[in-house]
This record gives structure tokens, sequence and C-alpha cells, in this order.
């Protein structure tokens, strides 16, 4: 099979139910026609979820996709999604994530991961360099997201969720290194399948087509992130929630499920009033 360079064609599938671990070759024609890390992660979802199931039930899969720039200098290349049947909407739901994790993902070989089914056993996923294992994660059940980082990174680059997750609480995070995937619960899917985390560890080279061309583009794109106040600055300084203010003038904030475009007290979730008050 021929391979597009940046991608390794390649997605890991874990069933928990019968600890069968196996990978789904992707084709270039699927790589044209379900675009990036979303498009492919789509199209997994349609292919392997019944309609009507229970979010938290062993036939909720879970995907985690890395898109194609995913382990180049381009920038937010590091991004992955993560997909599911969502149990707080009962419908598809993506959320995106930074961090490491995903990097390490393709550069373990994959370009994704694919879980389906519950283990009977608190369990983690390691993936180093091609390698896969599930293994025992009773020691970490009940810790926090930060404490699994932090005294196990020397194991490589994680996603965990923490005791929302375990606990089904439906809006429960996964985490990335400091960042989370943090719409639409699928924390809770992870804690439905007892899996605590992933940790993904490799070496793999991403080469691009053409190099020199690559570099150039980069140059673009980077001068036009910095010369920008909002990208360049505000969202560095402030996160995402600098957006709050925008949307709240603008009558686009997705209050309600977009039924409403406003709420009493939305300068209190605003980044400004959050550094001010809580200095972060």
């Amino acid at each position: 099979m021929d391979t597009i360079i940046a991608f390794n064609n390649l997605v890991l599938d874990v069933d928990l139910s019968t600890g069968k671990i196996g990978t789904i070759e992707i084709s270039n024609l699927e790589r044209r026609q379900y675009l990036g890390g979303k498009g492919l992660a789509t199209k997994l979802l349609y292919d392997h979820i019944e309609p009507g199931i229970d979010p938290l039930s062993p036939e909720n899969i879970l995907v985690m996709m890395t898109g194609p720039t995913a382990g180049t200098p381009s920038p937010a290349g590091g991004r992955f999604t993560a997909m599911c049947k969502s149990p707080l909407t009962g419908i598809f739901a993506s959320s995106y994530v930074g961090g490491k994790f995903g990097i390490s993902l393709k550069k373990s070989g994959y370009d994704g991961i694919m879980i389906r089914g519950k283990s009977e056993k608190k369990v983690y996923i390691r993936v180093e360099n091609g390698e896969v294992s599930i293994n025992d994660a009773s020691e970490l059940w009940g810790l926090d997201t930060r404490d699994i980082q932090e005294t196990r990174k020397q194991e490589g680059d994680w996603v965990v969720i923490g005791p929302a997750g375990e606990n089904l609480v439906r809006f429960a995070v996964i985490a990335s290194d400091k960042r989370v995937a943090g719409r639409c619960g699928m924390g809770a899917v992870m804690g439905s399948k007892n899996l605590k985390g992933i940790v993904a560890r490799g070496d793999r080279k991403i080469k691009v087509a053409d190099p020199d061309r690559f570099k150039k583009a980069l140059k673009i794109a980077q001068k036009k992130v910095l010369a920008n106040d909002n990208t360049g600055r505000r969202l560095r300084e402030l996160g995402t929630p600098q957006n709050v203010r925008t949307y709240g003038t603008t009558a686009i904030m997705p209050v309600r499920n977009f039924s409403k475009a406003k709420f009493d007290g939305l300068e209190n979730i605003s980044a400004e009033k959050i550094r001010d008050d809580h200095k972060v």
C-alpha cells in the first residue's frame, strides 16, 4: 500500500472486551475523501457504531486521531481530536486537545487509536514504537490526572482521566499534559470502559513531501499568527476564554445549545475576570 507522506496510514484498533489488538489500514483514497484527523475519525465512528447504543455501554467507540501536520513544526500541529457518541448529548461529539500525546502516538507508528468494548479490570494502554499492550491500572485508579502525568512521565506522553471520568460524570474530561479534551464527556466514555489512560512513546521521524516548500509555508504562517493580536498575544496570555467577551457582544455565545446567545453573569467567566480575580 502506498503511503502518503506524513501519515502512517495505520489506526490502532483495541478491543478491551476481548483483549484483541489489531490495526486498520487507511487507503490514500480514504485520506483524500475524509480530510484530516476529524474526517477520518468521523468515518470510523460511522462505520463501527450501531444506531441507538447507550453512550456509556461497551458498544460505544472512542477514537483519538491525529492530523496531517502532527509531528511537524506546524503551528498547532500537535493537536488531536477525540470522538465518540456523547453521554452528555446522546449524539456524535468531538473534542480537541493539545499536548504531546498525539505527536508521540504518530511517532510510535499510528495515526490514531480506536477503542471499543469494556475491560473487566481497570487498565491502561501502552503504545511504544509499534508495540502495544493492555496493562493493569489498579494502582492508578483514583489518582487525579496531574498525579499520573507527573509521576509516570518517564514512561511517555499520557492521556488520562481522573475521578470524574472513573465515576462516569457526563461532562468529565480527558487530560493531555496541562490541556484537556473538555467537550461532551469524553472522560466518562473512557471510564465506562475501565480505561484509565493511554501512554505513547515513539521515535519515528515524520517526513513531509517537500521540506523546502513546507518550511517556506511555515514561515509565512508563523508571521501571520504572530502579527495578529488575537493569535499572537491574547490566546497565548488568556487562552480560549478570551473569546467570551467577543461572543457576548456579537451574540454568538452558545447558551443552552444555541437556543440563546447571552446570559446574565457572562462577564464573570471572561478571561480578564479570571485573570484579575484568580491571578492565572
